[in-house]
């Protein structure tokens, strides 16, 4: 989850060590619609993937973020 949680923190100005994977991406003070746009462009450009638009309305948490990326065959550690 390390890869995960760095571009995170990045795109979200957000220390690593808040960033948990319960975390809830709107409990994150920058969060907002236009930075989970900018996120999820960031981590798709990082881990060469693509995201359904189901799957970015999906991504609620981090975690829910790290399951998007196991079914797509993506693994961190947790």
């Amino acid at each position: 989850m390390n890869n995960l949680t760095q571009v995170i923190s990045e795109v979200l100005n957000e220390p690593v060590s808040n960033l948990r994977l319960e975390t809830k991406l709107k409990d994150i003070g920058s969060w907002d619609s236009l930075n989970h746009m900018v996120l999820i462009t960031q981590l798709e450009e990082e881990f060469n993937i693509e995201f359904s638009g189901d799957e970015i309305a999906e991504m609620e948490s981090i975690e829910d973020i790290a399951n998007i990326f196991e079914s797509k065959g993506v693994n961190f550690d947790v």
